[in-house]
């Protein structure tokens, strides 16, 4: 279940939303937050000389005498040498207190916790016990990261550089929640616990993304949309802005289960092996509903709770069934141009 502290969306600003997708305007993250200059901190039992050499390397890059000092004394200190695993534990590895509150003013630090190089964050956030911030992370003001939760992470395999994980104002990151590197989170977006959200994925302002969802790779989700608990987005999927995906729908994007003798011969032929689901504005998939690769689900569409949708679905209708076979239309006070006309008349949905 979605926390009942869920934001929810501006009413003023829904009729006007529909205007700014069509006209294709996007919003871009772009805080300018402070960039620290001292040593960072170096967490796991790294070798001595590796941890050595980057400190050299950060030393030299200061300017103030003082931060000179200090970040040499924090050089000679335990984090020049792997973390002891005594009561201290991983913390020993962290720039003391003093220092991390100079580094980020403003921000509130739980215990353990690691932040890789060139890290920003943006004052009146809060960092939970053990959080991981890996390398050029940019996390904005007011910003809650609740404990054991990895932004910026890698992922297994990667052979090309990606950009750094950047998470908007007000954003909630539940426990345990893994973002990825390359990910763009607009501003006020709920993070659940024990969710991923994959490399290179765009999410927009005031979504909800329920407990242990798990978002794939290069996926586009669009504004005030929400997903609930344990449903699976598929990589290379596209959501728009006000879509609804419930708790345990499965998007799938294989076209061809994996049979990958048979992918070249496929792709010469013009197939692409791997396609995710599209969802345009407004669409709904009910709960335990399984959509598979390619399908088109149109503006206001509705898809009835454990359907198996194997083709697409028209604008404003309602499929239901396994497969999924067109049942009505659905009602007009349902659609979001009837609800943006009666918000602007001051009118109730």
């Amino acid at each position: 279940m979605l926390s009942s502290g869920a934001p929810v969306a501006s009413l003023g600003s829904l009729a006007s939303l529909a205007k700014e997708y069509e006209a294709g305007e996007k919003r871009t993250i772009q805080p300018s937050l402070p960039r620290p200059k001292s040593v960072e901190s170096v967490a796991a039992a790294a070798a001595v000389d590796a941890v050595e050499s980057m400190a050299a390397v950060e030393i030299a890059e200061i300017k103030d005498p003082r931060e000179i000092q200090e970040a040499r004394e924090i050089q000679e200190s335990p984090v020049g040498a792997p973390p002891s695993l005594g009561p201290e534990g991983l913390g020993a590895a962290a720039p003391s207190g003093e220092t991390r509150a100079r580094m980020y003013p403003g921000v509130v630090f739980g215990n353990y916790v690691t932040i890789g190089r060139n890290v920003s964050i943006g004052p009146g956030s809060t960092v939970g016990n053990g959080v991981v911030l890996h390398d050029d992370s940019r996390i904005g003001c007011d910003v809650r990261m609740d404990d054991g939760s990895v932004i910026g992470k890698d992922p297994l395999g990667s052979r090309s550089p990606l950009p750094p994980a950047i998470i908007g104002s007000g954003c909630f990151v539940g426990t345990h929640a893994v973002v990825y590197r390359g990910v763009r989170i607009a501003d006020r977006v709920r993070i659940a616990d024990l969710t991923t959200i994959g490399e290179q994925t765009r999410v927009g302002e005031l979504t909800v993304i329920g407990r242990g969802v798990s978002v794939e790779s290069q996926v586009t989700i669009g504004t005030r949309c929400t997903i609930g608990t344990g449903a699976y987005i598929t990589a290379q999927s596209t959501l728009g802005n006000l879509c609804f995906v419930a708790s345990r729908v499965s998007f799938t994007s294989d076209r061809y289960g994996a049979r990958r003798h048979d992918v070249v011969r496929r792709q010469e032929a013009g197939c692409a092996p791997v396609a995710g689901v599209t969802m345009w504005d407004g669409a709904r998939v009910g709960a335990n509903a399984t959509v598979l690769p390619g399908v088109v689900i149109g503006a206001d569409a509705l898809v009835g709770a454990g359907s198996v949708v194997i083709r697409d679905v028209a604008p404003r209708m309602m499929v239901m069934g396994a497969p999924a076979r067109v049942v009505r239309m659905v009602t007009p006070e349902q659609l979001l141009a009837h609800l943006s006309t009666a918000l602007e008349t001051g009118g109730g949905a």
